[in-house]
Parts: structure tokens; sequence; C-alpha cells
């Protein structure tokens, strides 16, 4: 996900199951972080919720880990989630998911720096994580720190996710759109985000169409 630097799916109460995926982008600073904005929302966590309480139990299940760190960065408790994926990572250094955990947890709280490092190392340990892919190139093209932004390497990374993506393309399509405009090319940014729009679903064509509009006025857009 960031507005949107996150791709999880919510289309259904099983969301929150599918987000366990630990490869799935997750693009939230902006726009699902915080207080619950919908049933989805409400289901999701319930999820989560149910998972805590299993993990509590059972700290050595996998599946639940995954959900239980996600779901302290769902709840906002970004901290917590940080130190949650560091003292993972004291045992297992070079597990992907765990870094990607991290890196996510870092991005919502605005950690650029620490974000970009967690996920640069998720990637490192698993040059297929979908999303430590996307998620690195959505920093690295919208970060409002320029010493992070790098929009060669982000469209870089963007096109390699893509080639990963499947059903989760139009996700990475915004991602890549995003790269493209960094690195200042802009009129594959303005085309892609223009097909991105007429296939996306209808709760997401008004933040597409105002990034949209920042391209063909010639500019990046940038993670608040």
């Amino acid at each position: 996900m960031t507005a949107s630097s996150s791709i999880t799916d919510r289309e259904n109460g099983n969301a929150a199951e599918k987000t366990a995926d630990p490869s799935a982008p997750k693009k939230d600073v902006e726009s699902k972080a915080g207080p619950i904005k919908s049933k989805t929302d409400a289901k999701e966590l319930a999820v989560y919720a149910k998972a805590e309480a299993y993990f509590k139990k059972h700290p050595n299940d996998r599946k639940k880990t995954i959900l239980y760190g996600a779901g302290l960065v769902k709840k906002g408790e970004y901290q917590r989630a940080i130190e949650f994926y560091k003292e993972r990572l004291s045992a297992r250094p070079d597990d992907a998911d765990f870094l990607y955990g991290l890196g996510w947890a870092c991005e919502q709280s605005k950690q650029w720096a620490e974000a970009t490092t967690a996920y640069g190392q998720a990637c490192e340990a698993n040059s297929r994580h979908l999303g430590a892919l996307n998620n690195l190139s959505w920093v690295l093209s919208t970060a409002p720190d320029e010493s992070i932004r790098d929009g060669k390497r982000a469209v870089k990374l963007a096109k390699q996710a893509m080639r990963l993506a499947g059903e989760r393309a139009h996700f990475v399509a915004d991602t890549l759109a995003a790269a493209y405009a960094e690195n200042g090319e802009f009129k594959p940014a303005i085309k892609l985000q223009q097909q991105l729009i007429k296939q996306a679903p209808s709760e997401r064509r008004k933040e597409l169409r105002a990034r949209l509009e920042l391209y063909e006025q010639g500019q990046p857009f940038r993670s608040n």
C-alpha cells in the first residue's frame, strides 16, 4: 500500500484470511489504517482478534503469527508491531515474511528509511516476494523524503512485481504508474493510470483519478 500502499482483499468476510498471504502487497498509510470505516473493516479486525487469541496459546503457529502481526498494524499499534517483528526476526533473521511485516509496520508509522531497509532485506531473502517488491517500489516512488526516493529502482521493482502479480496486477499497476512518474516518465504513467481507472472498482477510482491528475500536470505522487 500510503495512499494506498496495500493490496488487501476486501471482497468478503474472509478478507483478513486472504491478507494472511504473506506475499500480498499492503498499501495502507493514507487509506486503511485507523478507525473502522466499514463492515468489511469490522469483519477483518474480528479475524485478527481471533488470530491474536489463538496466537497467545499457540505462538509457533506461523499463519496465526502473520495474522497477529498484521492485526497490530491494522489497529494502528505500529510500535508494538515493530517490536513484535523484531522479536521474531531475532530467531529467524532471514525470514522474508517477518521482514516484510516489519517493513509494513515501519511504512505505516512513516519511518521511511527503516521501511526501505526491511523491504529490501525481504526481497533479498525471497526475490519473488510480491508484497516486498511492490511496497518497496511504492516507498521508493512516493516517500516525502527525497533521500529515500529512487525512481529508476522503483520502476525495476514494480515491473518485477507485475510479472508475479497475477490477479493482483491491477494493484501493482498503481505502484508502477507511481514509479514511472517518480522517474519522470509521465506518458507511460498516465496511460497506465487511465487503464487502471477503467478496470478498478468504483471505491478506488477517486484516489486513482487524483494521482492521474498529478501525472497529467507533470507531478509525481507523494505519500503523506
